[in-house]
């Protein structure tokens, strides 16, 4: 029983943090349309090897990872870029705020304690942990140590490097960052 419960558990925050990978993305994306009004993205989910492919999206292999918003980054001023690179952590804080606030009006809804309700509450507790997660490591100026993600750089480092540089000058040094780190 104890191992069904850890398995259950499991596949739950990876579905999860799934889901939230992909909030985290889309909010790169709508923060992209809305400032620099082109719809040239490519969203993708994950690592490894693609398991589905549209035309603005990609799915790969090892969704749960991690994500990234492949734009046209010519385009637009410095405070744009900003935005558009805060966008991904700023949604997930907003779902933080969200989560935080529905929990107290759906446990009033949730008057027993039910099998039903004790896996409501194990989403909900999921879902803020995987947002919390996500928001963290993503707005921290870091560049990835280890992992499917090495030697790429975070949100956070990205507002940096616009921050220190701006314009084509970041772009190269997000470049440069990124190779370097690389193995």
């Amino acid at each position: 029983m104890a191992l069904l419960n850890f398995l259950l558990n499991t596949a739950l925050i990876v579905v999860v943090i799934s889901i939230f990978l992909v909030v985290h993305q889309w909010g790169h994306a709508l923060m992209y349309r809305l400032l620099i009004r082109n719809k040239n993205y490519v969203m993708t989910i994950g690592a490894g090897e693609p398991m589905i492919r549209l035309p603005r999206l990609i799915i790969n292999r090892w969704f749960f990872v991690g994500g990234k918003i492949d734009w046209d980054q010519t385009q637009g001023k410095r405070w744009q870029h900003i935005l558009i690179h805060l966008a991904g952590p700023m949604i997930n804080g907003l779902f933080l705020l969200l989560i935080t606030f529905a929990t107290p009006i759906l446990a009033g809804f949730i008057s027993d304690y039910s099998r039903a309700g004790d896996f409501i509450y194990a989403i909900i507790f999921a879902a803020f942990r995987a947002n919390m997660l996500i928001a963290i490591i993503t707005i921290l100026p870091i560049v990835y140590p280890y992992g499917i993600k090495e030697g790429m750089i975070s949100d956070g480092m990205k507002v940096f490097l616009q921050l220190r540089y701006g314009g084509k000058k970041a772009q190269q040094a997000t470049k440069e960052e990124t190779e370097k780190n690389k193995l």
